[in-house]
């Protein structure tokens, strides 16, 4: 999984350079921070009472997560109201801000539609080991035009507010990843998209220069081909 782990890191970094994030920071600012959900526990936006509470335990910063499906309701079509709330309650109080992103799964509790549902109903889904569409539902992290999808609705969203002095910078997961999210975290079944399989095989044959018996020499195992992998 180290390969995953490489390849969402460069994904991120590739995010924040297409969006050219201008960091409002003081390199001497000592960051204490609270994660905020998109919705309270009632199913409602926050209120501004809610961001002073925050404040007053003494917080000076919050991870505020955008949920994709929440936010980008139809293709280019966003609903702002609630996310532009959020950063006018926190601008107001000073607090800074990390806006947070999610692929696939929601972040916490109160975060809805991680995945938009116009997407989901057409694009490329993971599936479990039987080739049924992965519980809950995310997108296959390998298929180019859902992740084109992606990195838009991130940019978008960045660069509306980009320019407001209390954003701090972004975080961005990127993926269904099996190592974080499957078996070992909640007992969520493995399973991978063709498109997963199809680069995770590319990829093997370039790490072993196209020859299926160096693979099978430390594998320990007897494919005839890099297609019998992940069959």
């Amino acid at each position: 999984m180290r390969i995953l782990r490489l390849l969402l890191v460069i994904a991120a970094l590739l995010i924040l350079l297409e969006s050219t994030l201008l960091v409002h920071s003081d390199s001497s600012l000592m960051i204490w921070s609270a994660q905020v959900p998109y919705l309270g526990s009632n199913g409602e936006p926050h209120d501004f009472n809610y961001f002073m509470s925050i404040k007053e335990l003494g917080f000076n910063a919050v991870f505020l997560t955008v949920p994709w499906g929440a936010v980008e309701y139809g293709p280019n079509e966003y609903d702002f109201h609630v996310l532009d709330q959020y950063m006018n309650y926190t601008r107001a109080l000073g607090l800074k801000v990390i806006l947070v992103f999610f692929y696939s799964v929601p972040a916490a509790s109160g975060d809805p539609d991680a995945t938009p549902t116009w997407l989901l109903n057409n694009g490329e889904v993971e599936v479990n080991p039987s080739g049924q569409p992965q519980n809950p539902p995310a997108l296959a992290w390998w298929n180019e035009t859902d992740r084109q999808y992606y990195f838009s609705f991130i940019r978008t969203v960045v660069l509306r507010y980009v320019n407001y002095s209390n954003l701090l910078g972004v975080l961005v997961d990127y993926g269904w990843l099996d190592d974080d999210w499957g078996p070992s975290v909640n007992g969520l079944p493995v399973g991978y998209a063709k498109s997963d399989v199809v680069m995770f095989r590319n990829w093997l044959m370039h790490i072993y220069h196209d020859n299926i018996t160096l693979l099978n020499d430390q594998w320990g195992t007897n494919y005839s081909s890099f297609n019998q992998i992940m069959q």
